[in-house]
């Protein structure tokens, strides 16, 4: 028969376990509130100075000026592993788009994938000189880091052939639509800088693409606000992978360092601006360069209309719209930065350096703390719907008191919600227009739920290479290209960082 007491002493005793979640919680939650609050009070104290102090006497430099510097060589690689409809797309839009001439793109694949070979080779053929070809040695897939060594030892080769070095190489992924003048900047800023990394601007999908759109979200903010201010604070970049160009004198430190990419890991374009930190004098900087363009922009209801509008020197690309695609992916990333960048960077560098890894990896920790507040949500709403069904119901006492420090840290964690919500929206209005930031705070929801699958997902690899001790498991994304890829129009006006 059924024990009505056993039954309260047990949902008691549940109830208990939900109250010492939520203290914990509470607290967990506050002080990484209060670290990602101190980034945004450093981004506004920076640009707050920089309007009063450094714009009187630097004005934004007009994008005229990328024109003027000859051009320098720059090699552009790219590594291609089943990109078969992609690959040849991304080189053609490239090729038509860019406004630049001494580049080359070098082009990574493998000898058990022909049919990336042939998307690569006709476009080689259509633009001698512009595409080159290169065969891994293994057969595919082995890891992107290991593709792009054997790239940049046929672009080596390339150079000796040719008689002239580059003076820049850039990354990029198959999946890229690169900017008209990405190449004129970073002619612009090369030698003078060693390491530029421009942002990434995912494409804008439809209102209902919730998981792609999330990625156009966290993307606005974190190439918006975190880089500019890590910056800002240590000197250091972390690099994208993409829209990433190295000087040629970082690129000879890092060949003298070994492997320039490291194949054992999922990230290795994370890891590498710390290495070349620790090697040179490295001078680092993520440029967020605006320039207008007329194009079209969908409304706040949706309606789509031409405008002149802001947009960034960056790289633009369809990121995935499955549940599926999003997890692996970011699984991939998770696993890479947080624990293989555990073992391979561990914790060197100054105490500012330090923190910026601490904040790389927290998210191993609170991408369950948000998924938690969700459960501790759901339980306190099932409660209240008990007490309404069951007014004269077993009283279960409630998780807090008003003025207890719980209550206290609960207001704090509602005002810091706060907080992150209104940077969200601004920073995706910044670079999407109203109606995306309309959608950013849903959105918000449904990203945590993917970082938290992502994040288990990457814990139950990591663990399971360790048990069996093999290597972690590099997942290749499945990419889409657009129809064309090509901005509308060129830019108009603009002004620089």
């Amino acid at each position: 028969m059924f024990d009505s007491a056993l039954a309260v002493e047990i949902a008691s005793i549940y109830w208990f376990g939900v109250f010492l979640l939520l203290n914990v919680l509470a607290l967990l939650i506050a002080i990484s509130s209060v670290d990602d609050c101190f980034i945004d009070l450093c981004y506004w104290v920076r640009r707050l100075y920089r309007a009063v102090f450094i714009r009187r006497r630097y004005p934004p430099l007009p994008v005229e000026r990328l024109q003027e510097p000859p051009e320098q060589p720059i090699a552009v690689m790219v590594a291609a592993w089943r990109e078969a409809g992609v690959i040849g797309h991304m080189l053609e839009g490239a090729i038509e788009t860019l406004d630049y001439d001494r580049y080359v793109l070098f082009v990574g694949t493998y000898p058990n994938d022909p049919e990336t070979q042939a998307d690569v080779d006709r476009v080689a053929a259509l633009h001698p000189g512009k595409v080159r070809k290169i065969v891994t040695p293994d057969l595919g897939p082995t890891s992107k880091a290991d593709c792009l060594n054997c790239i940049l030892s046929a672009l080596r080769a390339h150079e000796a052939g040719a008689g002239e070095a580059f003076a820049g190489i850039v990354m990029h992924d198959a999946e890229d639509i690169l900017h008209p003048l990405e190449l004129k900047l970073f002619n612009f800023l090369l030698p003078r800088k060693d390491f530029i990394q421009l942002p990434v601007i995912p494409l804008e999908r439809d209102w209902r693409s919730f998981t792609a759109g999330h990625y156009m979200d966290e993307f606005a903010e974190f190439h918006a606000k975190d880089l500019v201010v890590r910056e800002a604070l240590i000197g250091q970049v972390p690099s994208a992978g993409v829209g990433t160009c190295f000087s040629a004198r970082a690129m000879r430190a890092l060949e003298g360092d070994g492997p320039v990419f490291n194949p054992d890991s999922l990230t290795e374009d994370y890891e590498i601006s710390f290495r070349l930190k620790r090697l040179i004098d490295v001078r680092e900087i993520f440029v967020r360069f605006p320039v207008a363009r007329r194009t079209t922009r969908r409304g706040l209801f949706g309606r789509e209309r031409e405008a002149l509008r802001r947009e960034y020197i960056g790289v633009s690309e369809y990121f995935p719209d499955r549940l599926e695609d999003a997890i692996r992916q970011k699984s991939r990333w998770i696993a890479g930065i947080v624990f293989q960048g555990l073992k391979n960077l561990r914790w060197r560098g100054s105490l500012a350096q330090k923190y910026f890894l601490l904040r790389d990896r927290k998210g191993a920790i609170t991408n369950f703390l948000n998924v938690l507040g969700y459960f501790i949500v759901f339980n306190v709403l099932g409660m209240e719907i008990y007490r309404h069904l069951f007014p004269d119901g077993y009283a279960f006492p409630a998780l807090i008191r008003r003025g207890e420090p719980t209550w206290h840290l609960l207001i704090a964690n509602g005002v810091f919600f706060s907080i992150r919500i209104a940077h969200r929206v601004y920073f995706v209005w910044d670079v999407y227009g109203p109606f995306q930031a309309a959608l950013a705070t849903p959105r918000l929801v449904w990203g945590n739920l993917v970082n938290f699958l992502a994040a288990t997902r990457a814990l139950r690899i990591v663990i399971k290479a360790a048990r069996t001790g093999t290597r972690v498991p590099w997942d290749k994304t499945a990419h889409v290209m657009p129809e064309r890829p090509a901005p509308s129009s060129g830019p108009e006006a603009g002004a620089g960082r």
